[in-house]
């Protein structure tokens, strides 16, 4: 069962700076899966990972910021869940997580709960990938019904 836990530091800055793409309480049933789905997930995916020049040297501490011209995983995250927000999707579908990815670094990804898989949205691959079989050990991520309470995995 999930428990509370403090989201990232760097979460608190980008809700006072974007207020509008916290999204709102309330849930959302999980998006129905399907060929369209995909493609605009793997669009969308695709489209923010070649958008934004990687940089290195960076930590969940730093501001998390949409559409920058560098950044880092933060940075992909968060335009990922704004461009599908902007789209329409539900809000609760959309869930920002943190992983522990191999050499112990710490990594934000976004979560699309779905019909079918929670999948994972990554600016390390191009890959659509079900949750389970993501390589990473996940720490915490937003709660579906409040994006501004965190969870983390028993």
């Amino acid at each position: 069962m999930p428990h509370p836990v403090l989201p990232p530091i760097a979460w608190n800055l980008y809700c006072s700076q974007h207020a509008d793409k916290i999204g709102a309480k309330g849930l959302s049933p999980p998006l129905e899966w399907s060929t369209a789905l995909s493609q605009k997930l793997a669009l969308v995916n695709n489209n923010v990972n070649l958008g934004i020049v990687f940089r290195t040297g960076t930590s969940l501490a730093d501001t998390w910021d949409i559409w920058p011209s560098t950044g880092c995983c933060n940075d992909y995250a968060v335009t990922k869940r704004a461009e599908l927000m902007k789209s329409g999707f539900p809000d609760s579908c959309l869930l920002l997580a943190e992983a522990v990815i191999e050499g112990g670094e710490h990594h934000l990804v976004l979560l699309v709960r779905t019909s079918r898989d929670t999948i994972v949205l990554d600016n390390r691959t191009p890959a659509l990938l079900a949750i389970q079989d993501c390589p990473y050990r996940f720490l915490r991520m937003q709660t579906p019904d409040d994006p501004t309470i965190w969870s983390a995995p028993d």
